[in-house]
């Protein structure tokens, strides 16, 4: 709706704080009493820029780009992040990192170029997003099913963490 903010540039928002999530608490629970998973932030001041999908970073597949808004002092980067960065750029996927408005992700999904949707974290691994709603309207994406490249994501990284696939980026490490 953007009626709350969790953060803005320079202040918590790239801090692995309690007050990072202590303003997500409140709209968190609004949402879900309408029935959402999770809050997708927009940025703090002209509240129009994607930052984040509840704690989690977020990316959109479209055309043949996976978008993620930039690490710009508003959101905590995450390993599992980075992970996915990794693996798309070393499958030849096409990252961009940079703003995105939420008016470009329901153009893109008017113009049936928003192909997928997905949050990445350190325990939920890659999670898809099947709606999005704002200010009223709403778009449902990949037809509210998990995408071809989220679910490789959350495969190729499972697989990594136990050991069922190489790990040739030296991600693992023996405790």
């Amino acid at each position: 709706s953007g009626e709350y903010v969790r953060t803005v540039k320079g202040i918590l928002g790239e801090a692995k704080t309690p007050a990072n999530y202590a303003a997500s608490l409140l709209p968190q629970e609004k949402a879900k009493e309408r029935g959402f998973a999770q809050v997708l932030w927009l940025d703090g001041i002209e509240k129009k820029y994607v930052d984040e999908a509840g704690t989690a970073n977020v990316f959109f597949v479209i055309n043949d780009e996976l978008i993620t808004p930039p690490l710009d002092g508003s959101i905590l980067g995450g390993v599992t992040r980075d992970s996915v960065i990794t693996l798309a750029k070393d499958w030849g996927i096409n990252v961009v990192e940079r703003k995105i408005s939420i008016d470009e992700v329901f153009e893109s999904s008017a113009k049936n170029t928003l192909k997928e949707v997905f949050a990445t974290g350190t325990a939920a691994v890659v999670s898809p997003v099947g709606t999005i709603e704002h200010i009223g309207n709403s778009i449902t994406i990949n037809n509210g099913e998990i995408g071809h490249l989220s679910q490789k994501f959350y495969d190729e990284i499972t697989a990594i963490q136990y050991g069922e696939k190489e790990d040739r980026f030296n991600w693992c490490y023996s405790i």
